[in-house]
Protein backbone atom coordinates (compact mmCIF):
# COMPACT_ATOMS: atom_id res chain seq x y z
CA UNK A 1 0.00 0.00 0.00
CA UNK A 2 1.35 3.46 -0.88
CA UNK A 3 0.17 6.89 0.19
CA UNK A 4 1.02 9.91 -1.93
CA UNK A 5 0.90 13.46 -0.65
CA UNK A 6 1.17 16.34 -3.09
CA UNK A 7 3.06 19.21 -1.42
CA UNK A 8 3.60 21.44 -4.42
CA UNK A 9 3.82 21.26 -8.17
CA UNK A 10 7.51 20.30 -7.84
CA UNK A 11 7.58 17.96 -4.87
CA UNK A 12 5.82 14.66 -4.26
CA UNK A 13 6.46 12.64 -1.10
CA UNK A 14 5.86 8.91 -1.25
CA UNK A 15 5.55 6.84 1.90
CA UNK A 16 5.94 3.06 1.71
CA UNK A 17 3.90 1.18 4.31
CA UNK A 18 4.95 -2.11 5.87
CA UNK A 19 2.04 -4.22 7.14
CA UNK A 20 2.05 -4.67 10.91
CA UNK A 21 0.19 -7.77 12.13
CA UNK A 22 -0.18 -6.16 15.57
CA UNK A 23 -1.89 -2.99 14.39
CA UNK A 24 -2.22 -0.42 11.62
CA UNK A 25 0.35 -0.15 8.86
CA UNK A 26 3.36 2.05 9.69
CA UNK A 27 5.59 3.94 7.27
CA UNK A 28 8.72 2.01 6.34
CA UNK A 29 11.21 4.84 5.92
CA UNK A 30 14.14 2.42 5.53
CA UNK A 31 12.77 0.43 2.61
CA UNK A 32 14.97 0.37 -0.51
CA UNK A 33 12.13 1.88 -2.52
CA UNK A 34 11.81 4.80 -0.09
CA UNK A 35 15.57 5.41 0.01
CA UNK A 36 15.78 5.38 -3.81
CA UNK A 37 12.80 7.70 -4.01
CA UNK A 38 14.24 10.18 -1.49
CA UNK A 39 17.62 10.20 -3.23
CA UNK A 40 16.16 10.81 -6.66
CA UNK A 41 13.68 13.36 -5.35
CA UNK A 42 16.10 15.45 -3.32
CA UNK A 43 19.51 14.63 -4.81
CA UNK A 44 18.83 16.14 -8.21
CA UNK A 45 17.60 19.45 -6.79
CA UNK A 46 20.43 20.11 -4.33
CA UNK A 47 23.32 22.40 -5.25
CA UNK A 48 26.87 21.04 -5.22
CA UNK A 49 28.01 21.01 -1.58
CA UNK A 50 31.53 22.03 -2.61
CA UNK A 51 30.56 24.90 -4.88
CA UNK A 52 32.34 28.03 -3.71
CA UNK A 53 34.91 26.31 -1.48
CA UNK A 54 37.78 27.94 -3.38
CA UNK A 55 36.32 31.40 -2.75
CA UNK A 56 36.47 30.79 1.01
CA UNK A 57 40.15 29.80 1.07
CA UNK A 58 42.65 32.64 1.61
CA UNK A 59 44.82 33.47 -1.40
CA UNK A 60 48.06 32.68 0.46
CA UNK A 61 49.73 31.97 3.78
CA UNK A 62 50.31 35.67 4.38
CA UNK A 63 46.53 36.22 4.65
CA UNK A 64 46.22 34.01 7.75
CA UNK A 65 46.36 36.21 10.85
CA UNK A 66 44.75 33.99 13.50
CA UNK A 67 45.95 33.83 17.07
CA UNK A 68 48.56 31.25 18.07
CA UNK A 69 47.36 30.99 21.68
CA UNK A 70 44.39 31.81 23.86
CA UNK A 71 40.68 31.23 23.45
CA UNK A 72 38.81 31.99 20.22
CA UNK A 73 35.14 32.92 20.53
CA UNK A 74 33.17 32.27 17.34
CA UNK A 75 29.86 33.94 16.53
CA UNK A 76 26.71 31.81 16.51
CA UNK A 77 26.51 31.91 12.70
CA UNK A 78 29.62 29.68 12.69
CA UNK A 79 29.37 27.80 15.99
CA UNK A 80 25.62 27.25 15.98
CA UNK A 81 25.74 23.79 17.59
CA UNK A 82 26.47 25.14 21.06
CA UNK A 83 30.22 25.35 21.69
CA UNK A 84 31.45 28.85 20.83
CA UNK A 85 34.75 29.06 22.75
CA UNK A 86 37.81 27.15 21.54
CA UNK A 87 41.04 26.94 23.55
CA UNK A 88 43.92 26.80 21.08
CA UNK A 89 46.10 24.94 23.62
CA UNK A 90 43.62 22.04 23.54
CA UNK A 91 44.11 19.74 20.51
CA UNK A 92 40.43 18.79 20.43
CA UNK A 93 39.23 22.41 20.53
CA UNK A 94 41.76 23.38 17.87
CA UNK A 95 40.60 20.54 15.61
CA UNK A 96 36.95 21.58 16.01
CA UNK A 97 37.72 25.26 15.39
CA UNK A 98 39.77 24.60 12.28
CA UNK A 99 37.21 22.07 11.07
CA UNK A 100 34.51 24.72 11.32
CA UNK A 101 36.72 27.08 9.35
CA UNK A 102 37.31 24.50 6.60
CA UNK A 103 33.66 23.56 6.40
CA UNK A 104 31.77 26.80 7.05
CA UNK A 105 34.14 29.72 7.42
CA UNK A 106 34.09 32.48 4.87
CA UNK A 107 37.42 33.89 3.68
CA UNK A 108 37.39 36.73 6.25
CA UNK A 109 36.61 34.25 9.05
CA UNK A 110 39.50 32.00 8.04
CA UNK A 111 41.89 34.93 7.79
CA UNK A 112 40.85 36.17 11.25
CA UNK A 113 40.87 32.90 13.21
CA UNK A 114 43.31 30.51 11.52
CA UNK A 115 46.99 30.72 12.43
CA UNK A 116 49.36 29.48 9.69
CA UNK A 117 51.66 27.59 12.08
CA UNK A 118 48.77 25.90 13.88
CA UNK A 119 47.14 25.02 10.56
CA UNK A 120 50.34 23.29 9.40
CA UNK A 121 50.53 21.46 12.73
CA UNK A 122 46.86 20.42 12.66
CA UNK A 123 46.69 19.59 8.92
CA UNK A 124 47.45 15.83 9.11
CA UNK A 125 44.45 15.34 11.43
CA UNK A 126 42.22 17.69 9.43
CA UNK A 127 43.19 15.92 6.23
CA UNK A 128 42.08 12.57 7.68
CA UNK A 129 38.92 14.03 9.19
CA UNK A 130 37.55 15.88 6.18
CA UNK A 131 36.65 14.91 2.66
CA UNK A 132 39.29 15.18 -0.02
CA UNK A 133 36.88 17.42 -1.91
CA UNK A 134 37.71 20.14 0.62
CA UNK A 135 41.28 19.30 1.66
CA UNK A 136 42.52 18.99 -1.92
CA UNK A 137 41.34 22.53 -2.66
CA UNK A 138 43.13 23.85 0.43
CA UNK A 139 46.32 22.03 -0.53
CA UNK A 140 46.20 23.49 -4.03
CA UNK A 141 45.80 27.01 -2.68
CA UNK A 142 48.32 26.84 0.17
CA UNK A 143 51.65 25.29 -0.90
CA UNK A 144 53.19 23.08 1.74
CA UNK A 145 49.94 21.73 3.16
CA UNK A 146 49.93 18.62 0.99
CA UNK A 147 52.05 15.76 2.38
CA UNK A 148 55.34 15.31 0.59
CA UNK A 149 55.43 12.34 -1.75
Amino acid sequence: MQARLRLSTHLTVTTIYRPDPEGPAKPDVHSPAMLRHNFSMYGADLPDRYEGVEARIPRGWEDLCGPAAGVVHLPNRLAWSGVTDFNLADAGDRFLLYGIMLDCGQRDDVKRWVNPDLLRQEWPRLRRGFTSQITRRWEQRLPGLAPSA
